[in-house]
């Protein structure tokens, strides 16, 4: 079998059966017809169960050489030809993944950046007190309090909250699972300030609309916490991945454990947080409830 044909059925595997996200799809695409042009180009090799481990090892070879690939990047592409080679084997194409064999490059870990708790009251005082004053405030108490993805935060809906506003059901955009995840306290007195504002001009289902029924968008959101650190003369990077790791950080540093910050942040590959166990919903309110109060925004937001 062509190995271009392979990699087709692949990608349509991933999207229809394994629902994976339009970026995951098309980064793999992006990756794979890569790896078919250089085993075309480079080795004369078109036919997928002709190739073997030595092939693909030349072929990262040739990727750290020749566009300076850097590890990090590496074991991005070793993920990808893995996984490939795995809906094969699941298919009867192949008997063997030889990129199983094939070794991870070194990735030097980094400290994640995240905000002190200093740092997140300031960027609260800093939402300018504006006609969007109520959205812009639950956008980054969401973030912090939730440790949302930008895209899940994006696509959330009135209806997916709870009536009594003590939880949010989260579609998680890297998977076909949802999520349940317990408000603070803190969110459940400015939320419903917000929802009394929005109900009176939009038509849109989002909780954060944009034109016409549309949510708004990703860059407007990324644009508005941005704005917000600007204001708060905040140096470090801040956007709404930088919240999601002081999410995670402020609770590990309070004592909670890997398996409860997995189901919190919706982590479904079990490198992401160490080995993934089942956690009551009660623990996972217990730990959101470690989080401080943003004392200085009560006032505010009376």
């Amino acid at each position: 079998m062509l190995l271009q044909t392979v990699i087709e059925r692949y990608l349509e595997f991933l999207e229809f059966e394994q629902r994976g996200s339009q970026s995951t799809i098309s980064l793999r695409s992006y990756e794979l017809h890569r790896f078919r042009k250089y085993m075309e180009a480079e080795q004369g090799i078109s036919n997928f169960k002709e190739i073997k481990i030595n092939h693909l090892r030349s072929y990262l070879a040739y990727l750290r050489l020749n566009t300076g690939y850097r590890p990090i990047s590496l074991e991005g592409v070793i993920y990808s030809l893995r996984a490939l080679y795995k809906f094969a084997v699941l298919k009867g194409i192949v008997t063997d993944n030889p990129a199983q064999r094939l070794k991870k490059p070194h990735v030097e870990k980094k400290e994640i950046e995240h905000f002190t708790w200093e740092e997140v009251e300031s960027l609260f005082l800093a939402v300018p007190r504006g006609a969007n004053y109520l959205r812009d405030l639950c956008i980054l108490l969401l973030l912090y309090y939730c440790g949302l993805r930008l895209s899940e935060l994006s696509k959330l809906r009135v209806n997916d909250f709870s009536e009594d506003l003590t939880e949010v059901y989260v579609e998680m955009s890297k998977a076909d699972k949802a999520r349940l995840v317990p408000l603070h306290p803190f969110v459940q007195r400015v939320l419903p300030l917000y929802l009394k504002e929005r109900e009176r001009g939009s038509i849109s289902p989002y909780l954060f609309p944009g034109r016409g029924k549309e949510p708004l968008s990703k860059a407007r959101i990324y644009g508005i916490v941005k704005r917000c650190g600007e204001l708060a003369g905040i140096k470090k990077r801040v956007s709404p991945h930088t919240f999601r790791h002081t999410f995670a950080t402020h609770l590990h540093q309070k004592g909670v454990d890997i398996n409860r910050l997995a189901e919190l942040l919706g982590h479904t590959n079990i490198e992401k947080t160490a080995i993934y166990t089942h956690t009551e919903y009660g623990e996972l309110t217990a730990a959101v409830l470690k989080l401080k109060d943003g004392r200085v925004v009560w006032r505010i937001a009376d």
